[in-house]
């Protein structure tokens, strides 16, 4: 290459004169020269420098011509010192400033403004198969789709229909993507395909009979449900009847749940409660039972359980030939067994038919009534269709020991006497009407309770009864004496007047008080009259009040219908915030004479039962307006003659409460012995 042999004190560049007309010391442009000065810029000399070089690796973004078409320099700048150059370059997709290392040909950006977005990581996306999906075509037609990441949902619509032969079907299914993937929240999609299957008799397993709910002593509900195998039903219900025992042993698990498809081997297992809840969420591998269709136990080396809680649920895989359908999965620690049991098709013979034909949905229930307390029965579901019937398992309960509102134990209650007469002990016995009798005074009858009534089985009254008062004079108690060593009957004579709260007292027992009132004292009373309603269910006589009266052949008779008994029903006169008591004693016989061992057909305690007794009064609520107790033994009205005591009911009530704040109501008491 040529090389300059001049030196020079000055120099000047020129762009602007013609090469002919340059003077000395001027130069019009220079190429490969470096101009070298002293250090003190008053002399240099031009120096060769090597050429031009193209520039290596400029496959990056602005420069590489796929990045950034027609790109071209349009200035640069030398940093001598760190022996670098700064390009400038403009092109179609970009601008940008690049730096160049002379001293290893690295080239780097330092600022780029690019229309093209820069290349992203690589992302974690979710693709359909990667939910493992599976899904199914039950007989009726109806289609599930499962998976076990994500959530699915069918697109297609089920079918809707039976097949006459194995059918192939495809389904279109999306899948939510879960959240730990970057496409999480969209769905994708894919086409499954499944098999449905010609109607037979619904298949072992598809019914199942759940555990009875809302038992008492006397009704329960039964509970069962059909899983989507069970196509085309015309019948679904249940068959109960008494477990008084049968020839056969059962084994069965409360918690256990029938396969009746695989897909790929495998199958998802749910109760058929909500995912959230699901029984199996729980469930060890090591507390898992696997029984095939014909009854074998399926060996644990044979299959993979996978246990999930949450809404995802619990699965399991079988290797190799898949066990025979149906398949049980069961908790192996819920295992029941019964000897002697009855067989489903025993209780469907004998038993009573629960029909639920005329609402077929699962689960279906229905609510079962006139049981008897204390009793062990046996119950099955049952579906049924065009090609067969089946059942479910057979569930045993107990109903529970019949209740009924017993008197508290231990208390005294305070009634009036029947009546002031003391020819036949009207005086001594409680009774009904108000305190104050025919001859002025007022007659009290204390009685003490215990769980059977107002007659047997407490604390002898006889003599030991203490009565007082508060209010405007000390009373005088006459003793009338005790009937049977039962009762202890006293009267009174005020002889002041106002209102009086006489107190029944015995060492032991709780007291009792009843409220009096003598003449017309100033202040608001209450008073609530009852008219009774009696009624009955099954067969049997309505049942109505237990009164007496003289006839006129000198004999008692209960409930003589040539007269109306002296029967009056009310609690009060009393102030605000007192209570009283009223009892109904009760009878099913009509004019029958009196007759010591008489064996009349009327309620006594061995043919009563108090809990098939309903009480209400109506447009009130029991244990806020009033309670009622029932005695299977009240010596109300007579009581205590051959055959024993007769029944009661009793109320117990304030009227201010009862009537709502009115003083003087008449209600309704509805009486009803179910036979």
């Amino acid at each position: 290459m040529a090389e300059s042999k001049r030196t020079f004190q000055s120099a000047k560049m020129d762009k602007d004169i013609d090469d002919r007309l340059l003077p000395p010391g001027t130069y019009r442009d220079a190429l490969n020269v470096s101009v070298e000065f002293s250090e003190d810029g008053n002399v240099g000399a031009l120096e060769n420098l090597k050429g031009n070089e193209l520039l290596a690796n400029q496959d990056i973004t602005g420069l590489s011509s796929s990045t950034n078409p027609n790109a071209k320099v349009i200035g640069s700048i030398a940093h001598p010192e760190e022996n670098k150059i700064y390009y400038f370059v403009t092109g179609d997709k970009s601008d940008g400033i690049f730096e160049y290392d002379a001293s290893n040909g690295d080239i780097s950006t330092i600022i780029i403004e690019t229309s093209e977005a820069p290349p992203t990581p690589e992302q974690l996306l979710f693709e359909f198969s990667d939910g493992v999906p599976q899904a199914s075509v039950a007989i009726n037609g109806d289609i599930t789709v499962t998976a076990q990441r994500g959530q699915i949902s069918s697109i297609s619509d089920n079918f809707g229909a039976t097949v006459s032969s194995t059918t192939e079907r495809k389904i279109s299914a999306k899948i939510k993507v879960p959240a730990d993937f970057d496409n999480a929240g969209e769905f994708v999609y894919g086409e499954l395909t499944a098999n449905q299957q010609p109607i037979v008799a619904p298949p072992a397993g598809s019914i199942q009979t759940l555990e009875p709910t809302n038992i008492t002593s006397t009704s329960v509900k039964l509970n069962g449900k059909y899983t989507q195998d069970a196509a085309s039903l015309t019948d679904v219900g249940f068959y109960y009847t008494e477990n008084t025992g049968g020839s056969s042993s059962l084994s069965f698990y409360s918690n256990k749940f029938v396969i009746t498809k695989l897909v790929g081997g495998s199958a998802n297992i749910s109760s058929g409660a909500p995912l959230w809840t699901d029984p199996f969420d729980t469930v060890a591998a090591s507390d898992i039972t696997v029984i095939d269709g014909d009854g074998n136990t399926v060996s644990s080396s044979n299959y993979t359980y996978e246990r999930y809680s949450g809404p995802q649920p619990s699965s399991i895989k079988f290797s190799g030939t898949p066990p025979t359908l149906p398949i049980t999965v069961a908790q192996t620690s819920t295992l029941t067994s019964l000897t002697n049991a009855l067989t489903a098709s025993q209780i469907a013979t004998n038993g009573t038919q629960v029909s639920l034909s005329s609402a077929i949905t699962s689960p279906f229930s229905s609510s079962v009534t006139g049981l008897t307390a204390s009793t062990k029965y046996a119950f099955v579901s049952y579906a049924v269709n065009a090609s067969g019937t089946s059942y479910g398992d057979v569930v045993t309960f107990e109903t529970e020991a019949a209740t009924y509102n017993v008197l508290p134990s231990n208390k005294i209650f305070i009634f009036p006497t029947a009546d002031d007469d003391s020819q036949y002990g009207a005086n001594l016995y409680p009774g009904y009407r108000e305190f104050e009798k025919d001859d002025g005074e007022f007659y009290f009858a204390a009685v003490a309770t215990d769980s059977t009534g107002l007659y047997a089985n407490y604390t002898n009254l006889a003599g030991n009864v203490t009565f007082s008062n508060t209010g405007p004079a000390t009373l005088t108690f006459t003793n009338q004496n005790t009937q049977f060593g039962k009762t202890h009957a006293v009267s009174a004579n005020p002889t002041t007047n106002g209102v009086y709260t006489v107190t029944a007292a015995k060492s032991g027992l709780t007291s009792g008080t009843a409220q009096i009132v003598k003449g017309s004292p100033s202040g608001t009373r209450y008073k609530s009259t009852f008219t009774l309603n009696f009624a009955k269910t099954g067969t049997g006589t309505v049942p109505f009040v237990a009164a007496f009266d003289l006839a006129l052949d000198s004999g008692l008779h209960w409930n003589d219908g040539t007269r109306t008994p002296d029967a009056l029903f009310s609690i009060g006169p009393f102030e605000q915030n007192n209570t009283g008591y009223v009892m109904i004693p009760l009878s099913t016989d009509n004019n029958v004479v009196y007759a010591s061992g008489s064996t009349t057909a009327r309620f006594n305690s061995a043919t009563f039962d108090p809990t098939k007794l309903d009480v209400s009064i109506t447009g009130k609520t029991e244990g806020t307006h009033y309670e009622y107790y029932i005695a299977k033994q009240a010596l109300g009205i007579w009581g205590s003659d051959g055959v024993g005591p007769v029944p009661a009911v009793i109320i117990e009530a304030d009227p201010y409460t009862l009537n709502g704040g009115t003083a003087n109501v008449t209600h309704t008491l509805n009486i009803t012995y179910n036979y």
